[in-house]
């Protein structure tokens, strides 16, 4: 099934996928180290074993020249000391979902596995909503103090 890579490392990777979606929940820290990890982790698997095949799709060279067209756009914009920076990483979202596609071509069974991995992420966001809305207070013992009409 796995022929090249080692099956500790893809079940590192895999498990680094399933996390992705209940680290959601904590804020943006933990979700975007897990995608830049797994770029990272996909970009040397790539490199080590120049197996590039992977890429040579319709969507890889439209949303390459997408990133291009949105790098450049900010460039000549006349905002563009404050907007260039933040449009030049665009990349890595581009390899993050080369990685999960990777992922998917090598073991398919792991989409049920990242079904349930969505399944209870929704859960205790809908049971903490629940929570906070009846009892004012979410399953932490925090209060939204600040908005009190929004459940936080």
């Amino acid at each position: 099934m796995i022929n090249y890579i080692s099956k500790n490392n893809f079940f590192l990777f895999s498990l680094l996928l399933l996390l992705f979606p209940i680290s959601l929940i904590s804020g943006p820290l933990i979700p975007e180290l897990i995608m830049n990890l797994m770029s990272v982790i996909f970009v040397i698997w790539l490199i080590k074993n120049k197996d590039i095949k992977i890429l040579h799709t319709d969507f890889f060279y439209y949303y390459f020249f997408f990133v291009i067209y949105i790098t450049l756009n900010a460039y000549f914009s006349s905002y563009s000391s404050e907007i260039f920076l933040k449009n030049l990483f665009y990349f890595r979202f581009f390899i993050f979902i080369f990685a999960v596609y990777y992922i998917f071509l090598k073991n398919y069974k792991i989409i049920n596995l990242l079904n349930y991995a969505l399944i209870f992420m929704f859960s205790i966001l809908i049971l903490d909503g629940f929570a906070e809305f009846y009892f004012g207070k979410n399953l932490l013992g925090n209060s939204s103090i600040n908005r009190p009409d929004r459940i936080a």
